[in-house]
């Protein structure tokens, strides 16, 4: 688990930091702009879908006749690793409508 989140933190630095220079670069033109919306935008789906993915969880959970036992740190850093992969998914979703815009 350290080792997967040390990978996805390089990765969300990496993306940071990429970002970062394209906007240096762009200047905030009209086309950053819409760039950065849909980005958003996808960011927020990315979200939205991990937060069913949790709530079916749950219902699964709740209703099975079977215990499952789940640590609580090992939740945290599942939480964690999924918060900070958002933003690798930015980057990825800027760098698609980059390329082909």
């Amino acid at each position: 688990m350290l080792i997967m989140l040390v990978v996805v933190v390089s990765l969300a630095i990496y993306a940071k930091v990429t970002v970062q220079k394209l906007q240096n670069e762009y200047q905030d033109d009209e086309r950053w702009l819409q760039i950065k919306l849909m980005a958003g935008n996808a960011t927020k789906r990315y979200f939205e879908y991990i937060l069913i993915l949790v709530a079916l969880i749950q219902v699964v959970l709740l209703f099975s006749n079977s215990l499952v036992m789940v640590r609580l740190d090992r939740v945290a850093s599942v939480a964690l690793l999924l918060i900070i992969f958002g933003h690798v998914v930015e980057y990825l979703v800027i760098i698609h409508f980059d390329k082909h815009m």
